[in-house]
C-alpha cells in the first residue's frame, strides 16, 4: 500500500472524527450536519475505490515486465492526488465534485484495461501451448 494513499484515507477518517467531536453530537453517526455527511461519503467512497485500485495494482504487478515496475508507485501517487482533489472539491463546491470523483479512476481504468489485455493474451498463449502438446506430430 502506498504511504500517501494510506495517509490520505487516515486523514479523512481523522477529520471525520474531529468534526463529529467539534459538533458536539450525542451519537457518533449523527448525520444531521453537512460536514459529517461529507466525511462519511468521502471515507465510504475512498474505501471502495481503494479496494478496487489495490486489486488492480496487484494484478498489474503480476503481469507487468520487470523493467516497467517503476510505474506502480506512479499509479499509486496519481490515485492519492485524485483522492485529495476529490476531498478538496467535496468541500469547495458540488459543481466540481465530478472532476474530483473522476481523478482517482484515471489510474484505475488503464490498469484494468491492461489487466484484461494481459489475461486474454496469457490465456491465448496457454491454449496454444496446450494445443501443441496434444497434436501428435
Amino acid at each position: 500500500m502506498h504511504k500517501a494513499t494510506r495517509e490520505g484515507i487516515s486523514l479523512g477518517i481523522t477529520l471525520r472524527a474531529s468534526s463529529a467531536l467539534c459538533l458536539g453530537s450525542l451519537g457518533p453517526l449523527d448525520t444531521c450536519s453537512r460536514t459529517v455527511l461529507l466525511h462519511q461519503m468521502f471515507v465510504a467512497a475512498s474505501v471502495d475505490q481503494f479496494a478496487i485500485f489495490c486489486l488492480n495494482l496487484v494484478v498489474t504487478a503480476t503481469f507487468i515486465p520487470q523493467e516497467h515496475l517503476r510505474l506502480i508507485p506512479i499509479f499509486a501517487g496519481l490515485f492519492s492526488v485524485g483522492r485529495f482533489s476529490y476531498w478538496v472539491t467535496l468541500h469547495l463546491c458540488s459543481a466540481y465534485r465530478g472532476f474530483g470523483s473522476a481523478r482517482p479512476s484515471s489510474p484505475t481504468s488503464p490498469l484494468m484495461a491492461y489487466n484484461l489485455f494481459s489475461a486474454s493474451t496469457c490465456e491465448r498463449r496457454l491454449s496454444l501451448v496446450l494445443l501443441e502438446f496434444t497434436i501428435p506430430g
